[in-house]
């Protein structure tokens, strides 16, 4: 992360989160969500989002954490990785913070085990654990996807 950067923070259940601001493209209210057979409970199925197919991630089942169905209050946050756009859905979008990265604490030195998190930082409602949502889907998962995803376009 740069030295100064953004956080987009949003909770699970209880627990703080952010995403760097410049992975985020929108944030939007949760829209329907078309089921893909034979994916992982956390990959809800996709998404039309103007006129691109977007995987659709349950954070709460990633993150192991108060595991729920998504909800007509939830919110979908619209996020790039290096090789496509995801959906997260998220309980509560709350704010943008500033931080600065001397600041942020390795996942490693907390807990072992952390590959979907960047980093955690303190923050005045707690900690905040810092999303890495470049590993969100193995290079398996990736593929695996974009071959449903094909099947639907051809069918």
């Amino acid at each position: 992360m740069d030295k100064n950067s953004k956080l987009l923070l949003f909770r699970l259940s209880t627990l703080g989160f952010g995403i760097p601001l410049k992975d985020i493209k929108k944030v939007i209210q949760i829209v329907e969500i078309t089921p893909l057979p034979e994916m992982p409970k956390y990959i809800l199925g996709i998404i039309n989002f103007h006129g691109e197919i977007l995987p659709v991630i349950n954070l709460s089942y990633l993150f192991n954490i108060n595991q729920k169905e998504a909800e007509v209050s939830d919110r979908m946050i619209i996020a790039k990785t290096k090789t496509k756009k995801l959906a997260l859905v998220a309980q509560h979008v709350e704010d943008v913070i500033d931080i600065d990265s001397n600041d942020i604490t390795s996942p490693e030195d907390i807990v072992y085990g952390t590959n979907f998190l960047q980093g955690v930082i303190k923050h005045d409602d707690g900690m905040i654990l810092i999303a890495d949502t470049n590993n969100f889907l193995n290079k398996e998962e990736l593929e695996h996807l974009d071959e449903k995803i094909e099947t639907l376009k051809v069918n």
